[in-house]
């Protein structure tokens, strides 16, 4: 059997369940009432669903639809990583090289695929998308499992996962933004961290500019 180098979890075909909680978590902290008097939800959101009871009668109706959200939250509320998946492996050095704890982890996975995977992108977009840091750690709370103060101390600007830039926010850490912007990551790390790297190189790549290996003196 071949190994993956890809990780699946980008794909838009996907229909990991731990994709799909965090995707139904955010739509069901969106404003859905306001959103579908212009239209129902966009395709990219629902891709890894099954939509067979959302139909031309239903899918403008924002009642309907956050009752059909709470019934597929029901088949994802045990969902859990793939520790065997590119992404998984990459993100596990990440956390062995600088130290991260469990919940740190869990942010740094979610931000890099609200950047990478589209379906869990427009969920975010979705409504008015718009979170105080409050409301972005009852978010992160519900979808990753922790407490809401292990999450608001994860997020601290002094915390590990900020002082080492792997994950930022846009403008500072006051007012209301998009969930993108509360949870930025290096463009480079997006672009890595989803396929196979050996332990170590990942962070070296994203963080320093590797200069050219010496070549011999001459005798």
């Amino acid at each position: 059997m071949t190994k993956a180098i890809h990780s699946r979890y980008i794909r838009q075909s996907n229909k990991c369940p731990l994709i799909r909680k965090w995707i139904v978590t955010t739509l069901l902290r969106t404003d859905l009432e306001s959103h579908m008097v212009f239209g129902h939800i966009d395709s990219h959101v629902l891709a890894g669903f099954d939509t067979s009871d959302i139909d031309q009668d239903n899918r403008d109706d924002a009642a309907f639809i956050r009752y059909w959200l709470k019934g597929q939250m029901a088949q994802c509320n045990d969902a859990s990583f793939d520790e065997m998946d590119a992404f998984g492996k990459n993100t596990r050095h990440i956390q062995k090289a600088l130290g991260l704890s469990p919940v740190e982890l869990d942010i740094l996975r979610f931000a890099c695929l609200l950047h990478a995977c589209k379906s869990l992108e427009s969920a975010a977009e979705t409504g008015s998308g718009v979170f105080t840091e409050v409301e972005l750690c009852d978010l992160l709370s519900d979808a990753l499992g922790g407490s809401f103060h292990e999450i608001f101390e994860a997020l601290n600007p002094r915390g590990l996962l900020r002082d080492s830039g792997l994950v930022r926010s846009c403008d500072g850490w006051s007012g209301s933004k998009r969930l993108g912007a509360w949870l930025t990551v290096p463009g480079l790390l997006v672009r890595q961290v989803f396929q196979l790297q050996k332990e170590g190189e990942l962070l070296e790549g994203v963080f320093y500019n590797m200069g050219p290996k010496p070549t011999p003196m001459a005798k």
